[in-house]
């Protein structure tokens, strides 16, 4: 019981902080056109919130792909799951050597290597 409530606290800290970055968006708000991305400094704090309630496990850059808990993914809502793999999309965009190109991640499972969702800025967000 207490370990689902500490994994239930990490998804609403994970939520409220999208919320403070701006990153949060309404799933009926999503455009297949490509919009303005996010500065350095919303993704910087997104990844370290990120990494700090433990929901992201690691980020390659070179292709394109983060590594999520599973666990805290499985009871982030839609909006949240649209808006994290977003926001990992354009820091990939951003930080990696692509810089100019369509901000695109695949969010997979740590535990297993499994795909969970894919996003990409031109074709949107989808769930495995």
């Amino acid at each position: 019981m207490i370990k689902h409530l500490f994994r239930f606290r990490f998804a609403t800290l994970f939520c409220i902080s999208l919320l403070l970055t701006g990153a949060l968006v309404s799933c009926s708000n999503v455009s297949k056109k490509l919009q303005p991305g996010y500065t350095s400094a919303q993704l910087d704090s997104f990844l370290v919130i990120s990494v700090h309630t433990k929901f992201l496990q690691r980020v390659d850059l070179d292709i394109e792909e983060a590594r999520v808990n599973p666990e805290i993914w499985a009871k982030l809502p839609d909006n949240a799951k649209h808006s994290s793999a977003r926001m990992l999309a354009w820091y990939c965009a951003q930080k990696g050597d692509r810089a100019n190109a369509t901000p695109n991640v695949t969010i997979v499972n740590e535990e297993n290597g499994e795909t969970l969702a894919r996003y990409n800025e031109m074709l949107g967000y989808s769930s495995e």
